[in-house]
């Protein structure tokens, strides 16, 4: 699937969110769930430690334990495997474990994330909150931060809205793993620092968790094009952060202003709203975004997402759960 069907595909799963039935609530069935994101970390032995979450997740756990007990034997500082040991152990010595960990890793947002599952499924909702809240606070720059985040936000869509480039991807990386175009993206950032390639590799972050190193690059683009409306919308769209709306909303509403002919500032503009329920508001984006993109990119994502928010409010199982903010 291309950069343009993951983010429909994304805006769809958030609206298909605010249809549900108003009564889902989180579960403690069975153990606690286990996300290391090794592969996505660059981390030795990740193909390994992917092979025993994939494993755990199967409900495997004791075959589980022994996979991660021999990645630790031969790399016994390994964090990844230590978690995934203490998760796996569920319930002997589980939090315990964690909490040591979280003593000698106080800037593992992956610790916290982990020790948040544990107390939860103790039934210790606040000491649960706090550890998920440090978790975005001592390492926000990572997956393990944005779980956490739609642990603190369960009342909102899971993830942040990605910014949706006009330019695709190349066609060399299309279909390669994530880990694999990152690499390719950063050394074309690095070696021709253009907006499209700044903009491009920005994206690739904000995929992979790395929302700080995305604001990063975006940031570098809008820099080198000031004039550059997608540069500027993406550095703005960046900053969304579902504990203060603020510096996304205040950035991206002004670009309408500056940019009054540009789609890209609408488009996006309709994502963020979608992603707080405004759906009324999406839609009055979408039209001003298609009628300004007559025949281009834009206005066929525009009518791609106008349709779809017309599928889940008719005929999909909404219950005027799409009628707007409430």
């Amino acid at each position: 699937m291309g950069l343009v069907g993951v983010a429909v595909a994304a805006a769809t799963a958030v609206l298909a969110f605010w249809a549900r039935a108003p009564d889902e609530t989180t579960s403690r069935d069975g153990r606690p769930p286990l996300a290391l994101d090794a592969e996505l970390a660059g981390v030795e032995n990740a193909a390994e430690l992917t092979e025993a979450e994939v494993v755990y997740q199967e409900g495997r756990a004791g075959d589980a334990l022994d996979l991660f007990e021999s990645i630790l034997s031969g790399q016994p500082d390994s964090l990844e495997a230590s978690v995934g040991s203490a998760i796996a152990r569920w319930p002997a010595g589980t939090t315990a474990r964690l909490r040591t960990l979280s003593l000698g890793n106080e800037e593992s947002a992956l610790v916290q994330l982990h020790l948040g599952f544990a107390l939860f499924w103790e039934e210790r909702e606040q000491a649960a909150v706090n550890a998920w809240q440090q978790a975005l606070d001592v390492e926000p720059n990572s997956p393990s931060a944005l779980r956490a985040e739609n642990l603190l936000f369960p009342e909102m869509p899971r993830g942040r809205p990605i910014f949706v480039p006009s330019t695709e991807l190349d066609a060399s990386l299309r279909g390669r793993p994530l880990v694999e175009q990152l690499a390719a993206l950063d050394a074309a950032a690095e070696s021709m620092p253009t907006a499209e390639s700044l903009i491009a590799h920005g994206v690739a972050l904000q995929r992979a968790g790395r929302v700080v190193s995305a604001s990063e690059r975006f940031e570098e683009a809008a820099r080198r094009e000031p004039d550059n409306a997608e540069a500027r919308v993406a550095a703005a769209l960046v900053r969304f952060e579902k504990g203060d709306l603020t510096p996304a909303f205040s950035t991206l509403g002004p670009l309408t202003t500056a940019f009054p002919d540009d789609a890209v500032v609408r488009y996006h503009l309709a994502l963020a709203l979608i992603w707080i329920k405004d759906i009324e508001g999406a839609e009055e984006q979408l039209i001003q975004a298609a009628a300004l993109d007559g025949d281009g990119f834009y206005e066929a994502q525009a009518l791609r997402l106008l349709e779809r928010i017309g599928e889940v409010s008719s005929g999909s199982g909404s219950d005027g759960a799409l009628d707007g903010p409430s």
